[in-house]
């Protein structure tokens, strides 16, 4: 599976079927300001919450951090 940053700052999961990857499932709007390094912080990606998946965490620019 990927997640890709489209050219209108959208975030979407496009999923990997083995043969062939899905259109894609939009995820979220505006955040390009966050994959292109500006003012809102930066994103990681861990089990958090020990299900064996990724969660995003994001550490903003005030020093919150928010999963």
């Amino acid at each position: 599976d990927m997640i890709v940053h489209t050219n209108d700052g959208n975030v979407e999961v496009r999923f990997n079927h083995g043969t062939y990857w899905d259109q894609g499932t939009h995820w979220s709007g505006g955040w390009g300001r966050f994959i292109d390094g500006s003012d809102l912080g930066r994103l990681y990606f861990a089990d958090v919450d020990g299900d064996g998946k990724a969660d995003m965490i994001v550490h903003t620019n005030d020093g919150n951090v928010e999963v």
